[in-house]
């Protein structure tokens, strides 16, 4: 193979990725990560001293989130990831969904919309670390980011990100080489240096993501690697599914249900 260094790949990682890339015939896997609920601990603590800080119901329980709606919630602007970890919080299939499963989480979603201050992609690491929000649906790199800029600027801030006990959806990224590369050995090289263990440990250190990079976790920053935000157990490896991508028709509903969600109608 051009590319031993696949060879540190977590098997059962790469078992994941097969279901987008069958064979793992493709994609060298890169780095993956949650979609979850990231928070300001000390501004929750005040507000809501007994929330449920280890389920879904602290941002999809409009009782609790209406508790802490005052310091700012956010929504990560994504379809497919916020459905789908929906879907999975209610143990449905976050996949292939039933129509009535949609509905139910239209209804949860459109619920707590009221609470929710943005439905945002771009600004919720900036938001978190400037305190505008204090509570957010995310991914959880993106509370890690959060976290690093806060203590940049010298701000004694408890960010945290939990996978929430119901379970969740899991997303990865990954590298490859297109089909016309003008320079496909430059591409194996570079592809193979990335695939190095103490450059994926680097890589994951400075974004704030798992590898999936087996032999480059031990030498990962134990903040990182000891965080079961970004290290979930092997019992919320069970309730984490696998995004697949979705039908035009499924496409379309999520589509329209999201639509209702960002316009709060």
């Amino acid at each position: 193979t051009r590319l031993p260094g696949r060879g540190n790949l977590d098997p059962g990682l790469m078992a994941r990725l097969a279901q987008y890339d069958p064979g793992n015939a493709h994609a060298v896997g890169y780095s993956w990560g949650t979609v979850g609920i990231g928070y300001d601990a000390g501004r929750l603590h005040e507000l809501a001293p007994d929330a449920p800080t280890d389920s879904w119901r602290l941002a999809l329980d409009p009782a609790v989130v209406a508790r802490l709606a005052g310091c700012g919630v956010s929504v990560i602007d994504s379809p497919t990831d916020v459905i789908g970890a929906v879907l999975a919080s209610l143990g449905f299939d976050a996949n292939q969904p039933t129509a009535q499963q949609l509905q139910e989480v239209e209804r949860v979603l459109l619920a707590v919309r009221p609470q929710v201050r943005k439905v945002d992609a771009s600004s919720q690491i900036n938001d978190l670390a400037g305190g505008s929000i204090c509570l957010l649906v995310t991914w959880g790199t993106n509370v890690q980011v959060a976290r690093a800029r806060a203590r940049e600027a010298g701000v004694a801030a408890d960010f945290r990100y939990v996978v929430p006990k119901e379970g969740s959806v899991a997303w990865f990224d990954s590298l490859a080489i297109p089909a016309d590369a003008p320079h496909p050995a430059a591409a194996h090289a570079f592809l193979e240096f990335m695939l190095r263990p103490d450059i994926a440990a680097r890589n994951a250190n400075h974004i704030g993501s798992a590898t999936m990079n087996a032999a480059a976790t031990r030498l990962m920053d134990p903040a990182f690697r000891d965080d079961p935000g970004i290290y979930p157990s092997p019992a919320q490896l069970e309730k984490l599914q696998s995004l697949r991508a979705r039908s035009q028709a499924q496409s379309r509903e999520e589509n329209r249900i999201w639509s209702r969600f960002k316009t709060g109608q």
